[in-house]
């Protein structure tokens, strides 16, 4: 068993807390509460503040996420929609690549068959390259004195060649 004694401390610091307080309980009581509201209250502001942070980071992420994703569904519709130009920007590049390639290959060894140029061109029988023949009576690329001559016709109508061999 416990001495009854030892408790007499917590006794007499009420005692003196209610003379204190001018003998009213109920102004103790409050006192008491508040001191208890004073000690814990910084506590709970921190919690609060922790979980009202949260709360916020939260909505504001829901809120970047949803505008995120409408960018997102803004900027497909408008690619689907500009695909069809798109589509044909990327040909006709691809066509003018590819004709710009053939008119290089085509000087050296092609016939050529562009509006206003001539088109008549003549292949050398022994090199067998093809030069224009207004710009040189014989071939520049091999330049021999007996040669046998290939003249190429294009028919520009039928798209039709006919090449006629001939010896100077």
């Amino acid at each position: 068993m416990r001495n009854p004694i030892d408790n007499l401390g917590d006794y007499t610091k009420v005692r003196i807390a209610l003379q204190a307080a001018g003998g009213n309980k109920e102004i103790l009581y409050k006192q008491i509460g508040d001191t208890a509201i004073a000690k814990a209250a910084p506590k709970l502001l921190a919690k609060g503040g922790v979980m009202g942070a949260g709360a916020l980071l939260g909505v504001f992420g829901t809120a970047y996420g949803g505008y995120m994703l409408y960018r997102f569904i803004k900027d497909r519709r408008e690619k689907i929609e500009n695909e069809p130009a798109l589509k044909k920007e990327v040909f006709d590049a691809i066509e003018a690549e590819s004709i710009k390639i053939n008119l290089e290959e085509s000087t050296d060894s092609d016939v050529m068959n562009i509006e206003g140029v001539n088109n008549h061109m003549i292949m050398c029988g022994e090199c067998m390259k093809v030069y224009d023949e207004s710009e040189s009576a014989k071939c520049p690329f091999c330049s021999s004195e007996k040669e046998k001559v290939q003249t190429i016709y294009i028919d520009e109508e039928t798209g039709e060649v006919e090449a006629k061999s001939s010896e100077e």
